[in-house]
């Protein structure tokens, strides 16, 4: 029995966490617009976290600025990247499984085709974030 994963930001913390990203870095906010009741809107260009204020954001410490591992394909790569996935062994890559329904981080080996991580990711973000943990524990 396999437990499942699911992407968000409790994921994204635990990618963190195994890469060494920090986990109290404070959101890089921008300023998106303004809507019809004078409301500042801003986004993070680090994680796309958004937020809205009449002046500007603030930072929550229950809340840092963790990059969305799990569902932005860039953030999981940058991850991959840090974490050594791709590179350490020349035959890892990512791919559809066999019948082409989700997506896993496999290892070849001579003849010998094995899953890093779960084969059974229902998108690559996902996939890149399970072998990135089982490639660090």
């Amino acid at each position: 029995m396999s437990v499942e994963i699911k992407p968000g930001p409790e994921l994204d913390r635990a990618v963190a966490e195994v890469i060494g990203d920090p986990l109290d870095r404070s959101h890089d906010w921008e300023h998106t617009g303004l809507s019809g009741y004078h409301v500042s809107f801003f986004r993070c260009r680090a994680c796309g976290d958004l937020g809205a204020d009449e002046w500007e954001p603030y930072d929550d410490p229950e809340d840092p600025c963790i990059k969305p591992y799990s569902t932005d394909l860039n953030a999981a790569f940058a991850a991959a990247e840090r974490a050594g996935l791709f590179s350490e062994t020349f035959w890892r890559t990512l791919g559809m499984d066999e019948l082409g329904e989700t997506w896993g981080v496999f290892e070849q080996d001579g003849s010998v085709k094995r899953s890093v991580g779960r084969d059974q990711a229902p998108t690559p973000a996902l996939a890149i974030c399970e072998a990135v943990l089982e490639l660090k524990h």
